[in-house]
């Protein structure tokens, strides 16, 4: 019973975090987040990220300082990347499709060794697929999906400012 009561304690806080925005989607995302919280805490998951596609500053604050007080490993940090390249492109829109596709994100986990792999992916160590969908409890078709959706949208952004690219070239 220790952990149905560790689950309602935490649900019980987790919905009385303040929170900035009032709209319906986040609404809908701060549900979906205190889900991925929960399921955490009960070991259905092992890491929770936030931060990443949501983010209310307050919200997000507020889930660190609980995730403290529980005893439970914070990593603030880089999104990593599992998307190995993009084939085809010009080195300077790889670079920059990476850095605009980088951004920082809440890892929290139980267990110590989960901590530490978040923390190598965080630090830059490669991170593959595989591993992001273990880490994240996500089906690894899905991340890869994922990836190939953000490489779709790269290459027509890359093929909106090509014509640009190659005008400033030429000078």
């Amino acid at each position: 019973m220790p952990e149905r009561k560790l689950l309602l304690g935490a649900l019980a806080k987790l919905l009385e975090l303040p929170f900035v925005d009032t709209d319906d989607q986040s609404a809908v995302l701060r549900q979906q987040e205190t889900l991925d919280f929960l399921a955490m805490v009960a070991g259905i998951k092992p890491v929770f990220m936030t931060g990443r596609g949501f983010y209310d500053a307050l919200w997000i604050k507020s889930v660190i300082e609980l995730a403290n007080a529980m005893g439970l490993d914070v990593e603030i940090g880089p999104m990593w990347n599992a998307l190995a390249g993009r084939e085809g492109l010009p080195e300077w829109f790889v670079r920059f499709a990476i850095e605009a596709h980088r951004s920082e994100a809440v890892f929290i986990s139980k267990e110590a060794a989960t901590a530490q792999a978040v923390h190598a992916a965080v630090t830059g160590n490669p991170v593959s697929i595989a591993d992001e969908a273990a880490l994240l409890s996500y089906p690894a078709c899905c991340v890869r999906a994922e990836y190939q959706r953000n490489e779709c949208l790269d290459r027509a952004f890359f093929m909106i400012l090509r014509p640009a690219a190659d005008t400033l070239s030429d000078r």
